[in-house]
């Protein structure tokens, strides 16, 4: 059996205008990418101005 672990990452945001906080989630990353970024970190976030919940993390920088 394959006990291959996967990591993801979570980001949090308020919207200034609602004040609501929407939370976004990367999709599996197969290499533990906490030594890549340091705690309270910004992350590039693309989000649909009309439907927030459709969003893409830009994860990128963990390629080496």
């Amino acid at each position: 059996m394959n006990k291959r672990r996967y990591y993801s990452l979570h980001c949090e945001w308020i919207d200034p205008y609602t004040n609501t906080m929407h939370t976004f989630k990367s999709g599996y990353i197969s290499e533990n990418p906490s030594d890549l970024i340091a705690p309270g970190a910004t992350l590039r976030v693309l989000i649909d101005p009309n439907n927030p919940k459709r969003y893409w993390m830009d994860t990128a920088f963990l390629e080496g």
